[in-house]
């Protein structure tokens, strides 16, 4: 019996009996899948640029889901085991309940994600083109955060050990806003969201100790 059965460009699966062992199922740019009833035991799903999934019943052992470009998944209910969420380019995310047991989540174009609840287990997080993160509260426990184009971290509390990949923001200006972070720990009261202006004072900060400590070990070499 196949455990990965490739259906991508097919226009309608209404009618399709699918088996019950099929682990990974590839329905890219469907019409519909309303009709499909996805097996109990489907692990992986990719339904790209399928119209909708409103109507979809989602296996509770779901594991990923690949859903970029689908017009809204705010009406779709996401399995509590889902660990792996790809919705570029998805309109909106707002409204959507994300699963506890969420590890990644790809949401790179979406317009916006002030509103949307991240789970705290949340590891990685994809956000590239996205026009602002400064109403997006992120877990603390998150790893790694990309967000290239996006043009500021003003307003945005980075967690202490996110590793930040952002091709348009200065280092410098990452370690800013980490630095500010750390100073709200420190007084275990929260500051108020940094400003630009805020942010380049501390960036010149950073790199002013920066290149102290760096005149500093070049004067051991003398």
């Amino acid at each position: 019996m196949n455990a990965i059965i490739d259906l991508g460009g097919i226009t309608s699966l209404a009618g399709v009996r699918l088996p019950e062992g099929l682990k990974a199922l590839y329905a890219d740019a469907a019409t519909s899948l309303a009709d499909v009833e996805l097996p109990k035991g489907l692990k992986e799903l990719h339904a790209d640029a399928v119209s909708s999934l409103a109507d979809v019943h989602l296996p509770e052992g779901l594991k990923v889901l690949h859903a970029d470009a689908v017009t809204s998944l705010a009406d779709v209910e996401l399995p509590e085991g889902l660990e792996l969420l790809y919705a570029d380019a998805v309109t909106s995310l707002t409204g959507v309940r994300l699963p506890e047991e969420l590890e990644l989540l790809h949401a790179n174009a979406v317009s916006s994600l002030a509103g949307v609840g991240l789970p705290e287990g949340l590891k990685v997080l994809h956000a590239d083109a996205v026009s602002s993160l400064a109403d997006v509260r992120l877990p603390e426990g998150l790893e790694e955060l990309h967000a290239d184009a996006v043009s500021s971290l003003a307003g945005v509390r980075l967690p202490k050990r996110a590793a930040v990949h952002m091709a348009r923001v200065r280092q410098v200006e990452i370690d800013a806003a980490r630095a500010h972070c750390l100073a709200e720990a420190a007084t275990l009261a929260p500051l108020a969201p940094l400003g630009a202006a805020q942010i380049d004072e501390l960036a010149e900060a950073v790199q002013a100790e920066g290149q102290a400590d760096a005149d500093a070990e070049m004067d051991g070499y003398v």
